[in-house]
């Protein structure tokens, strides 16, 4: 697919970026709490390649708590406890050959009642993977469970990870229930540490850590530069399909990629232009029926959205014509700062 590249480089600025810019232009302009890639962790820690490679680099202590992607598999289940709301569990692994059990949770908030939502989690997987008749013996070992957080918002992460922090302190106590979970906070983690690691997770923690559009340019801009081999570029083709995801299905997103040409040359203009094409249809879809701004934010803000959107249609117009920024600007009412970022997602 990609064997004609000189520079892979190529593939991730000249067709990646523009889609992402693209797909997160809307949300970061007009402060959207669920960015398209809310789903990114979620997707990319679904295979058990992409599990194992997060457990080496960011949970083991040690070789010995290494894991190898042949000897774990993912539980595919729905943990559901009477007293505490219904809800999936986000991520569930096995080793093959061990009763260890991981347990991730994906949080883009700090949440104060999670050692309680660990716990809950905890006692329901026991339950459901205990030997109920061998647990009467005195051989018998329950099954290990690791819980882990990963943390993809603001600043440090400040909810108990100990349930007896979150306990009412008894004067004489000595001893207490040994729940705990492991917090992964991405804001932990330098860019130059995660790019290191030339893996989807890292691609996806250096996007998460993108809470403005001008970070995440200059994430994208940084992972194209790393991006020198087919299997970095597959990589970031990868995390591409999964923030597609969160807005088109996976029939439409294969359409999409399809149409583009992979072994590069002169067409790379005309593949950016025709997913700008397919995005734009969708728009005008959309404003004319009114379904999703009727729905959202009603109909006074589909008008208002839709308004703007033409605005940035008649900018495009405009800069493919190579007219100045400022003469933009005056005619459509942009400001010069949002102009740029169009340019920049259309790859002029």
């Amino acid at each position: 697919m990609y064997e004609q590249y000189e520079k892979y480089e190529d593939i991730v600025r000249k067709k990646l970026i523009p889609i992402i810019l693209q797909e997160t232009e809307e949300t970061y302009e007009y402060g959207g709490t669920n960015k398209p890639h809310d789903k990114l962790i979620k997707d990319v820690l679904n295979t058990p390649k992409e599990f194992s490679e997060f457990i080496n680099y960011f949970i083991a202590e040690n070789e010995n708590q290494k894991i190898k992607e042949s000897n774990v598999e993912q539980i595919k289940n729905s943990f559901i406890t009477k007293n505490y709301y219904s809800k999936e569990i986000d991520i569930l692994y096995k080793q093959k050959n061990k009763e260890i059990y991981y347990l991730i949770e994906h949080q883009s908030k700090i949440d104060y009642s999670m050692i309680y939502r660990i716990l809950n989690y905890y006692t329901t997987i026991l339950n459901d993977i205990i030997d109920k008749e061998k647990i009467k013996t005195k051989e018998y070992k329950i099954p290990k469970i690791i819980p882990i957080v990963i943390y993809t918002g603001e600043g440090k992460w400040t909810a108990e990870t100990k349930l007896k922090e979150k306990e009412i302190k008894y004067k004489k106590q000595r001893n207490y229930i040994n729940i705990e979970y492991k917090i992964i906070n991405i804001n932990d983690y330098t860019n130059e540490e995660l790019l290191k690691l030339n893996s989807k997770v890292s691609y996806a923690f250096l996007i998460e850590k993108s809470k403005t559009k001008e970070k995440l340019i200059e994430v994208l801009e940084q992972i194209a530069k790393e991006c020198n081999t087919e299997e970095k570029a597959k990589k970031m083709q990868d995390i591409t399909r999964y923030i597609l995801s969160a807005r088109l299905e996976k029939e439409k997103i294969d359409k999409i990629i399809k149409k583009y040409d992979w072994k590069g040359g002169d067409s790379i203009m005309t593949a950016r232009e025709c997913w700008i094409k397919e995005i734009e249809e969708e728009n005008r879809k959309e404003r004319e029926a009114g379904v999703i701004e009727g729905k959202r934010v009603g109909i006074a803000e589909g008008l208002r959205k839709g308004e703007r959107n033409e605005k940035r249609e008649t900018a495009k117009k405009m800069l493919n014509k190579k007219m100045q920024i400022e003469d933009i600007s005056e005619v459509t009412g942009l400001s010069k700062s949002e102009i740029k970022r169009i340019k920049l997602s259309i790859g002029i």
